[in-house]
């Protein structure tokens, strides 16, 4: 988005005006800035935009609550003075990897044409809460979205989810719907990824809808499994890559492959180990476990609270969830939206 529309944005929050608008140069470095005030409370923000490569954007604010602009002024040049700015190489490999997996194809990380994976889903006690339904079909036809998808995410004590998914086998164009459904209500979400790199965010409730270039290095987190693949393969230890979520958040994540496991006996199942740490400041992480053929069987998510994704037979999952038995055993159905 053009600087002047975040500046638009900024003033909103705070029912400010602008009053400045200005240009700084440090480095290779473009700042745009503007001044923003509510007078009537004293207020004084200067907001700062630094355009970055890869499609990234640095914002800097400094807000002054007294009769003082020019503390805070000197305060927001300071900063623009200490700005310096570095490639990461974790990054630009993040880059080489995710464009390696897009053009190989989506369908060649498929083990069948029809794959449906049964996930439980455990409390830091072993209790299980929930479950997860993976769903992946290729076509195999001349549609340009030949590679489809869905998603079921239930649970006790927190919302259900569904999702579908439809993009090119390079992944350069897709089309992700979903609905979540809790105490409040249902939300609908569509994505969209257009042939000009363009993903828009919109949710079926509000008017409104957001707009983003994701960069070289940015995946739907559905590909997840498929990605540690083509990670496991290339003798890969970390990388940084772009992962998108269902509602369109975008969060950078370091990937880790902890170790190989393949040849400890004791553990047949879990032959790799890798670390996903995501950098958005709130220390969550997730250990992902697959066997021999890079397939996934546990996963470990810390965030709030810690909880442990298990592999599991459909009947299995039938059982633990009989309230939603008709609906795990469908086995030739793909999930559909409007479900609830």
């Amino acid at each position: 988005m053009p600087a002047e529309v975040w500046y638009e944005q900024k003033a909103a929050e705070v029912n400010g005006k602008i009053m400045e608008v200005n240009q700084e140069q440090k480095g290779a470095l473009n700042i745009d800035w503007a001044r923003i005030e509510r007078p009537e409370f004293f207020l004084t923000i200067f907001f700062g935009i630094v355009e970055l490569p890869n499609h990234r954007r640095l914002n800097i604010e400094v807000h002054q609550i007294k009769d003082d602009v020019d503390m805070a002024e000197e305060v927001f040049k300071r900063i623009i003075e200490s700005l310096n700015f570095e490639d990461n190489p974790l990054f630009t490999h993040g880059i080489e990897i995710v464009t390696a997996f897009k053009n190989k194809g989506i369908g060649s990380f498929l083990d069948s044409q029809d794959k449906q994976t049964y996930f439980l889903i455990k409390n830091s006690r072993g209790r299980i809460i929930g479950f997860m339904i993976d769903v992946f079909i290729n076509s195999a036809r001349e549609s340009p979205m030949n590679i489809q998808a869905a998603g079921h995410l239930y649970g006790r004590g927190f919302p259900e989810r569904a999702m579908l998914f439809q993009c090119r086998d390079d992944l350069n164009e897709f089309v992700w719907q979903s609905e979540a459904k809790s105490t409040t209500g249902i939300s609908r979400t569509e994505i969209i990824l257009d042939q000009a790199g363009i993903m828009t965010i919109g949710e079926v409730e509000r008017p409104s809808e957001a707009r983003h270039r994701p960069s070289a290095a940015a995946i739907p987190d559905i590909f997840i499994e498929q990605l540690l693949k083509q990670i496991i393969q290339s003798n890969t230890e970390q990388i940084i890559v772009d992962i998108i979520d269902v509602e369109g958040r975008i969060t950078p994540t370091l990937i880790s492959v902890v170790e190989d496991r393949e040849n400890n006996s004791t553990d047949r199942e879990a032959s790799y180990e890798v670390k996903l740490e995501f950098l958005d400041g709130q220390g969550y992480f997730e250990l992902v476990y697959l066997n021999d053929q890079k397939q996934v069987t546990k996963a470990i998510m810390q965030q709030k609270s810690r909880y442990i994704i298990e592999k599991a037979s459909r009947e299995i999952v039938a059982r633990e969830f009989p309230e939603r038995a008709d609906f795990i055993l469908q086995r030739n159905k793909m999930p559909r939206q409007n479900v609830f």
